[in-house]
């Protein structure tokens, strides 16, 4: 059997190159996968933590800070208040002094923000653009003014006043 099947694909090959045009070339390819990556990369500048003394009787502005923010794809900027104002550690949390949050940045303009109302993360600044790290970023610069409810609660009681402000740069993938 196996020497029939031998003979019949002998006799089949030179028949096959006969029947195929005289003009017709023999061709062949084969496909290159290429496949790469690049991690999200993201700064925040400053770096690490910035302590900010608040003049607990002053009800102006308290003075400005700027952020220098960039990533290598879309990114939102947020902002999160630990205790809703500054609270008052000394009476065990009793005051709680609101502030406004003013925030402009290059990408989304001026807004403004109650310090109650950025208890959970609130965006300040998103961008969609995809482009390189050097050319997708910005600066936002916030000030911060005291807002005490009433004329007799313009002065603050005794005691160590605190909040943490968190902002969080974050890659949109």
């Amino acid at each position: 059997m196996k020497r029939l099947a031998k003979l019949i694909i002998a006799a089949a090959v030179p028949a096959l190159a006969f029947a195929a045009p005289a003009s017709a070339q023999d061709t062949d390819s084969f496909v290159v996968n290429l496949a790469g990556s690049v991690d999200s990369e993201c700064v925040l500048l400053p770096d690490g933590p910035v302590n900010f003394d608040v003049d607990m009787l002053d009800v102006g502005n308290q003075g400005l800070l700027v952020l220098g923010y960039s990533c290598n794809s879309p990114y939102t900027v947020s902002i999160q208040s630990l205790n809703g104002g500054m609270l008052n550690t000394t009476s065990g949390g009793a005051v709680n002094i609101p502030y406004a949050l003013e925030v402009i940045s290059t990408h989304d303009g001026p807004e403004s923000f109650n310090s109650g109302d950025i208890t959970s993360p609130v965006v300040v600044v998103e961008d969609t653009d995809w482009v390189n790290i050097a050319a997708n970023g910005g600066l936002a610069a916030g000030n911060l003014d005291l807002n005490f409810a009433g004329l007799l609660d313009e002065y603050a009681v005794a005691g160590e006043y605190s909040d943490e402000l968190t902002f969080v740069l974050e890659a949109q993938l």
